[in-house]
């Protein structure tokens, strides 16, 4: 049987969203703005701004409102 490739599409960061998702890989469970501001060394309404175009791309998902995770997509993507 054929392995069924997923399609890949490279994903373009800035270099905020790079900062905002490095820091959230080395977080536990779902935070808060707030605090991702303060491990990217950013300003919490940067961060806020960049959330929903990394949700958007499917990088990181929102369990609950406020509160943020890296997905595996965002993992990947991140280490590429």
């Amino acid at each position: 049987m054929a392995e069924k490739k997923a399609a890949t599409k490279q994903v373009t960061l800035d270099e905020t969203q790079k900062a905002i998702l490095t820091a959230m890989s080395g977080m536990k469970g779902a935070v808060g703005c707030g605090d991702i501001a303060k491990a990217a060394n950013l300003p919490t309404p940067k961060v806020v701004g960049k959330m929903r175009s990394l949700a958007n791309l499917g990088l990181v998902t929102s369990p609950e409102k406020g509160k943020y995770r890296l997905t595996p997509k965002g993992r990947r993507t991140l280490a590429a």
